[in-house]
């Protein structure tokens, strides 16, 4: 079996195949990394996440319960179980935020950037 592409949806298939018994699989990728979107990059003395800041759609969507079962989804704030706004509380309620050299970024700060992004988020849905 051969998987086109080491993105999430190629990685999450070659899951599915190995847990179903499928040995001989192969997964192809053309770029000169794993992940697809999702990556880190050098910017200066930066390193910046890049892709999977949320997952859209939740019923049947197989990167969703890929992340669900793997314990990797946050709620929001309000308490949905959907994604797109950010989130500040992890599923024990505490989330801490460090930049990419591990210095903890302050609570305040966070909570301040987070209330901006989902007010743009809130204005700007009538365009989607």
């Amino acid at each position: 079996i051969v998987v086109i592409g080491a993105g999430l949806a190629g990685l999450a298939a070659t899951r599915v195949l190995l847990k179903n018994g499928f040995t001989d699989v192969t997964v192809l990728e053309a770029s000169d990394h794993i992940g697809g979107r999702v990556q880190s990059v050098q910017h200066g003395q930066a390193t910046l996440e890049l892709g999977a800041t949320w997952i859209h759609g939740a019923n049947g969507n197989p990167v969703y319960h890929l992340a669900e079962d793997n314990g990797l989804l946050e709620h929001t704030t309000d308490g949905e179980r959907s994604v797109g706004r950010i989130s500040l509380y992890t599923k024990n309620g505490v989330a801490h935020y460090q930049t990419n050299v591990g210095k903890r970024i302050p609570k305040d700060l966070v909570e301040e950037f987070s209330d901006l992004y989902n007010e743009v988020y809130e204005l700007t849905q009538e365009f989607f």
